[in-house]
């Protein structure tokens, strides 16, 4: 199983129908301890926080329980 696993959540639709969606990362560690959650682009300006979450995603990816 792949401990970093992407899936869409549907969080409105359009008045065309079509929907629209964020991107959800769930990482599964190899052991018990706490949860987080991360979230950003509260605001649509704010884009920061999507680096930052990215480069974590690219960090994790490399460490040998995760890779």
């Amino acid at each position: 199983m792949n401990p970093i696993n992407k899936s869409e959540l549907q969080v409105t639709e359009m008045a065309n129908g079509q929907g629209m969606s964020v991107p959800v990362y769930r990482i599964t560690g190899s052991g018990e301890g706490p949860s987080v959650y991360i979230q950003a682009n509260i605001h649509g300006a704010e884009v920061q926080g999507n680096a930052v979450i990215y480069q974590l995603l690219e960090q994790l990816q490399q460490l040998p329980c995760y890779g």
